[in-house]
């Protein structure tokens, strides 16, 4: 079974930028060649029309050449247009060079070399057609000068009709062999560049998946087991099992004294004052603030020991991580779903002056009573705008999910909350976090200086519109990303509709978004790409570089 259609797809990708190179080493060897001939052919003793006739066309190669060469180093690049032009000079010249030198000769060997490298042009068309030019050609001029229509002039001639014979069809089939063969060998170093590619989005996925298990260890080996608080009552709740953990506290499932059924999130460390502080700060948060994409806060208290406590309604479903580790990623149209939920919900928090500063895959939540709104858990980091923070100085949120300014403990807005919805889509999308590292300080790098690897060098069908709507999501600047989160939502669903609503999608600007011609070419100037194209890479920080405050 051979590799997927969206595989080869980036197969050709690569194959053409190798293309590139050979086309620009061919036109070095023609013009090498080519002069080298003119030089010989000056210093041989030949009639003025001799050498004319075989000098107009080894000049003319080596001056296409030339060109081809220039034009493959000056920043232009070879244009489909002028590859046609260089492969029917090429066929040409050779074939008057041919008839100059010998239709029967040794000579006719230049013609199977220069076969073999333009078809083996990934435009199959481009490829046929230099084919039957080349074959035809060959054969109708041997085939001319063996009957006598035209006269064999050459400088080296065979007289024998057998021999003229024997010529035209050993190398018209040699051509035509030549032909099969480059073009079954393309095919088939497509199909392993491909499957190559195929293996490589594997590994780095499972990679990124296992990064995200070691994470969250803890935490899966304690849910669904009995808790320290297990069994006990606190005010009007009977703890059950531990059925997760938030940034401060354990949850519980739990029954109130009417048995209604809830969640009841405890805090840690008793006796932590700044925990305590943040703890009851999020309970204000949740009461503040209330919504159908935010998690429902019923009740808070005190226990007898002291423990605080928070009383949430008890969701039945999944977080988009626990999502993710079974699926890897989900498709678009969930993608669209979930951030417009999940932008929902921050409007909510935004307008009531809350920046939630962790959204990450646990922190969002589906539940099986609806399947389409997702809501957003845990506000023990939030931050009311304006109020002084409980964590100055620390670095607060997750490091693969949170905003640059974040990562440099920067001031930040709800702008910051949108970068990091951002992320969250990329990985949803694409089943890889945008950024990586060994460790911490390798994340935040990557965070403030790096640049996520392009969505479709991992999934290739996912629209450029949809790219482009991530790219201004995940601007480095604050003032390049979207002003909202439903503005964002907004553009993401606009980008992942099919037909012309493609082309109207927001763009990022042009400090975020190259095109993606520039891109590939390197013609990007001063301007930050926003995304890696080669996908096995991963930019390290220089052993000077400064690195971004830690708490």
């Amino acid at each position: 079974m051979g590799p997927e259609i969206d595989d080869l797809t980036d197969a050709k990708d690569v194959l053409r930028d190798e293309e590139s190179q050979r086309v620009a080493a061919f036109g070095r060897a023609t013009t090498i060649l080519a002069s080298l001939g003119v030089v010989v052919i000056l210093l041989r003793s030949l009639t003025w029309t001799q050498r004319a006739t075989v000098l107009a066309p080894v000049v003319s190669l080596a001056l296409v050449g030339a060109y081809v060469w220039w034009r493959s180093h000056d920043g232009h690049g070879i244009s489909k247009n002028l590859l046609r032009v260089f492969g029917t000079v090429c066929a040409v010249c050779a074939l008057a060079l041919i008839y100059a030198l010998g239709v029967f000769t040794p000579i006719v060997a230049i013609f199977v070399l220069g076969l073999a490298f333009f078809v083996s042009h990934h435009d199959r068309r481009f490829a046929s057609v230099m084919a039957a030019i080349a074959i035809a050609g060959y054969v109708l001029l041997a085939l001319l000068v063996t009957v006598g229509v035209l006269p064999d002039t050459g400088l080296w001639k065979n007289p024998r009709l057998q021999q003229h014979i024997s010529m035209t069809v050993i190398v018209g089939s040699v051509m035509v062999i030549q032909l099969l063969i480059t073009r079954s060998s393309r095919r088939a170093l497509y199909e392993a560049v491909a499957r190559g590619h195929a293996a490589m989005r594997v590994a780095q996925t499972r990679e990124a998946q296992l990064d995200e298990v070691r994470e969250n260890l803890d935490v899966a080996l304690r849910a669904g087991n009995a808790g320290r608080l297990t069994g006990q009552t606190l005010g009007r709740y009977l703890l059950g099992n531990i059925v997760g953990r938030g940034a401060m506290g354990e949850v519980y499932a739990a029954r109130s004294d009417a048995s209604e059924r809830v969640a009841v999130k405890v805090l840690r460390a008793v006796g932590d004052d700044d925990l305590a502080q943040r703890f009851v700060r999020e309970a204000e948060i949740a009461q503040k603030v209330r919504g159908p994409n935010l998690v429902e806060v019923r009740d808070t208290g005190r226990g007898p020991a002291g423990d605080l406590y928070i009383v949430m309604e008890l969701l039945e479903g999944q977080d988009l991580a626990a999502i993710l580790r079974d699926r890897t990623n989900l498709p678009l149209d969930e993608v669209v779903s979930l951030v417009e939920s999940t932008a929902k919900g921050l409007e909510l928090l935004h307008g009531a002056g809350v920046i939630h500063r962790d959204l990450k895959p646990q922190n969002l939540f589906l539940p099986s009573s609806t399947l389409t709104e997702w809501k957003i858990l845990d506000y023990g980091v939030s931050k009311l705008v304006g109020a002084d923070t409980m964590t100055k100085g620390d670095l607060v949120g997750t490091p693969g999910y949170m905003s640059p300014e974040q990562a440099e403990s920067k001031d930040i807005d709800a702008r910051s909350d949108v970068f990091s919805l951002g992320a969250v889509a990329y990985r949803a999308l694409t089943g890889r976090r945008p950024f990586g590292g060994a460790d911490m300080p390798a994340i935040l790098y990557q965070v403030v200086h790096g640049n996520p690897t392009r969505p479709k060098e991992i999934v290739p069908d996912i629209p450029r519109a949809i790219e482009e709507v991530l790219a201004k999501a995940l601007a480095k600047k604050r003032d390049d990303r979207y002003a909202t989160a439903v503005d964002f939502a907004i553009a993401f669903r606009r980008a992942a509709q099919p037909g012309p609503a493609e082309e109207e999608a927001p763009t990022a600007t042009t400090q975020v978004r190259p095109s993606w011609s520039k891109i590939a070419t390197g013609k990007t100037g001063r301007k930050r790409p926003p995304w890696r194209n080669d996908p096995t890479t991963l930019t390290l920080p220089p052993a000077d570089a400064a690195k971004p405050k830690r708490p």
